[in-house]
């Protein structure tokens, strides 16, 4: 989320307090001036500046010293506009020292107004607080409420910069008073933009709104439409913040709309890509794709090259997200393309890093090293450190895949030394975590637990739920290796619990492709040492836990009983925590001495207290609802199944996990659960050799069934569990659901489909509906794109 950041400046044309010049000076230097200052307002400072050049060699020579210095004064301006720095400054300090010299008290609390602003584009915050401060001192002396709120709001962009929000908007709202006490409309819009950034930074998008729209009306009642466009993304942002997505939608419009007429194509496509982000958010991902379209387009138009890579990045990461690597993979390819041509170093480390990371999760081990050590090595021709740790740690994890434990180790090693260097807290706490990893695939499980161990601490400072869910699972996976099982059993339900708590923020840029994955295997490890330690009904919630929850959210996301006004709220808080950890990250990431005290402080409190209102208030709905943590719906526990179950039926359920397959039956006098050896790839391979016999109408699928069934149902059919059950219930996981469980060849040369009915459930919680939703008459009927299906002509219409 980026602001642009509106300063006063009362040295500059715009906004300059105009200047009494002297009867007496010379008609030829004046109209020389007056040349320039319309050139400035026309055509900008470039164009201006060889005017006033002349105009000060005429004051010069009419030995007209005060006229001099005035020149100087806009000379500096120009310089700075042109971000000509170290010249601006030496016009400056020449025009302060002649002003000093001439006694002017006015024009010399202009001109450290104008340093304070020069030092604070130089990053020398020390010194522009002094002449900030010194113009402050003249103004409030002579009563100049102008000059006083123009330096007011320059001060507090300079505690902005320094991070002390709370100083920064003490100044701002002394500047609203200033401006407004002497009617300067343009000053005091810029400033309410400005208290509106503070807020919106710290996430608390109420607060900033009334402030931005304050600043839009005086920015239309002035006819400022470039300021309209900002003030009107930034309302957008707010609402979307807030949760009210339809009044932010509408408002980018509006923002889109002023933007394009006014002729401000960045401004147009920033817009663009504000208003797909919301998209995102609501899962509304076709529409956010054309937002994402019309920003590159636009940005290409423009000839706006590095932003347009930086789009393309971003529609990439969004098909990433899909699961369409086709489409990830063309952007990437296009914006690491553009980035080599224009010569953009990070663009093409970050495209290469985005390609290499594809390519790992497409198993293409070699490719994707390729393009990690492309990556590493332009980032350390361009000494991006925060880079060359990313390659360093991605290439760690590509080894990993590998088994190639050695260069893990070395390629991890040095990341963390990257990181311990250049102060890099959340690149050093992955590379303690990736550590983790390595150490404990080598077996080496007490280094494997002092490395989580750090990480952990570490992730406590920055309040990352990705990372802290990962640790947590790498612990529990140590720890059941070391058979210390409660132990473990405590780190995989904390690791459940962190991304249950941010499952209903799914849909955010938190979400990254391979997550469900990942986070599956949480569960799965969780199920499957509760089963060997013989808890079925502990392993059988779990295993509900998994499945359910996509269940509930297809069913309607929160629970009905939860009203607007509460869900709003958990959107706004949802927002603002994200804001704010991303803020307590990225000033983690700069070395120690160059981070903000002030605004760490602020993020790590503000972000502390929105989580405990989150949490309190998913607290509160669940207990008025009488819902289990989950939003969304109720989990049944293995004996609610059992109550819900006719005499002669039983439920199947299965978890497949990648070395065997967790299998429960649950009838209504009985809780089982078992695991079965058999490798992922295994029961893949099989399952897809009889799909493929069975839509040949080849007679030998019989054996491959035969073979599944085995696996699949032998083992919970061998102490007669099955004896007095007439009706099958099947949760199939995974693969399991191509698997067509009824055609399976019984020893009695019947299918098992003869000898049990048999129906599919999604999860088991859905024997109990919610009374308001049963009797439903809404039926959802699916086929596969481009169907083979032996009957297709008789049960679908023609094509139109």
């Amino acid at each position: 989320m980026r602001t642009i950041a509106k300063f006063v400046c009362s040295c500059g044309i715009a906004l300059l307090s105009v200047t009494a010049w002297p009867q007496d000076a010379h008609p030829s230097a004046q109209e020389r001036l007056t040349t320039a200052k319309q050139l400035y307002t026309q055509e900008g400072p470039k164009a201006a500046l060889p005017e006033f050049e002349e105009a000060l060699k005429m004051f010069q020579a009419d030995k007209d010293r005060h006229g001099e210095a005035i020149v100087l004064g806009f000379i500096a301006n120009c310089q700075r506009k042109l971000e000509n720095l170290d010249k601006a400054l030496e016009f400056a300090q020449q025009a302060l020292r002649m002003k000093e010299e001439l006694g002017d008290r006015d024009e010399i609390g202009k001109t450290h107004n104008q340093l304070g602003l020069i030092y604070w584009e130089r990053s020398n915050y020390h010194e522009a607080i002094q002449h900030l401060q010194q113009a402050i001192e003249i103004a409030s002396t002579a009563d100049d409420k102008e000059l006083e709120g123009s330096a007011r709001n320059n001060l507090g962009l300079v505690f902005d910069e320094q991070g002390d929000y709370k100083r920064s908007l003490e100044q701002y709202q002394r500047a609203l008073e200033l401006h407004r006490s002497t009617h300067f409309e343009r000053g005091e819009g810029d400033t309410l933009g400005n208290i509106g950034g503070v807020y919106l930074l710290l996430g608390r998008f109420k607060e900033a709104l009334p402030y931005y729209q304050q600043a839009l009306a005086i920015s239309e009642r002035l006819g400022l439409k470039p300021a309209s466009s900002d003030d009107l993304g930034n309302i957008a942002l707010c609402l979307a913040g807030t949760g009210d997505i339809d009044g932010a939608l509408k408002t980018f419009d509006h923002a889109l709309e002023v933007a394009h007429e006014t002729g401000l194509p960045k401004e147009e496509a920033d817009w663009h890509k504000g208003k797909g982000t919301t998209l995102v958010g609501l899962g509304r991902f076709d529409a956010a794709l054309r937002e994402y379209a019309a920003a590159e387009q636009v940005y290409e138009q423009a000839g706006l090259k590095r932003e347009l890579v930086e789009a393309l990045a971003d529609t990439g990461n969004l098909y990433e997200l899909l699961g369409d690597a086709i489409g990830a993979e063309e952007r990437f390819e296009r914006a690491l393309r553009l980035a080599r041509e224009i010569g953009n170093t990070s663009g093409e480390s970050a495209g290469l890093l985005a390609m290499g990371d594809l390519e790992r999760r497409r198993k293409k081990y070699e490719l994707a090293d390729t393009h990690f050590k492309q990556a590493l090595k332009k980032a350390r021709g361009a000494g991006e450190e925060g880079t060359v740790v990313s390659a360093l740690l991605q290439q760690a994890m590509n080894n990993l895949d590998r088994k190639q434990y050695e260069s893990a180790m070395r390629t991890a090693s040095e990341g963390k030394e990257v990181a311990e260097r250049s102060g890099n807290v959340p690149a050093l706490a992955l590379s303690r975590y990736t550590l983790g990893e390595v150490r404990r695939s080598q077996g080496q499980f007490q280094q494997a637990i002092e490395e989580y161990s750090a990480a952990q601490a570490l992730q406590q400072q920055l309040r990352d739920p990705e990372l802290a869910w990962r640790i947590h699972y790498g612990q529990g996976q140590t720890l059941a290796a070391r058979e210390k099982t409660d132990d473990a059993i405590a780190s995989y339900k904390e690791a459940i619990r962190i991304i249950e708590e941010t499952r209903s923020g799914i849909a955010e840029e938190r979400f990254q492709a391979g997550y469900i994955e990942d986070r599956y295997q949480v569960y799965v490890a969780l199920v499957e040492l509760l089963l060997k330690l013989n808890k079925p009904d502990d392993a059988f919630l779990y295993s509900e836990k998994l499945r359910a929850r996509a269940y509930f959210d297809l069913l309607g996301g929160d629970p009905p009983a939860i009203g607007e006004p509460a869900q709003q709220r958990r959107r706004e808080l949802r927002e603002q925590i994200q804001t704010l950890r991303k803020a307590v990250r990225k000033e983690y990431s700069i070395p120690e001495n160059e981070r903000r005290g002030h605004a760490l402080e602020l993020f790590s409190s503000e972000l502390a207290e929105a989580e405990r209102d989150y949490a309190a208030l998913l607290d509160n709905s669940f207990s008025v609802t009488g819902y289990t943590s989950a939003p969304g719906g109720t989990l049944l526990s293995a004996t609610e199944i059992q109550h819900l179950l006719p005499a002669d039926t039983a439920l199947i359920e299965y978890v497949v996990g990648r070395q065997m397959v967790s299998i429960f039956l649950v009838t209504p006098s009985s809780v089982v659960g078992m695991p079965v050896q058999i490798k992922s790839e295994s029961l893949s391979s099989r399952t897809e050799l009889l799909r493929g016999l069975i839509s040949e109408r080849r007679p030998e699928w019989i054996e491959p069934a035969r073979g599944l069934r085995k696996v699949l149902l032998d083992p919970i059919r061998s102490d007669g569990h099955l004896s007095s059950i007439h009706q099958l219930l099947i949760v199939p996981d995974g693969v399991l659901n191509y698997v067509p469980f009824a055609a399976f060849p019984m020893a009695t040369n019947r299918f098992l489909g003869e000898e049990f009915t048999i129906a599919y459930l999604p999860a088991a919680a859905a024997l109990e509906r919610d009374p308001k939703t049963r009797g439903g008459t809404t039926l959802l009927a699916m086929a596969p794109s481009g169907a083979k299906l032996p009957n297709e002509s008789s049960v679908l219409p023609p094509a139109s």
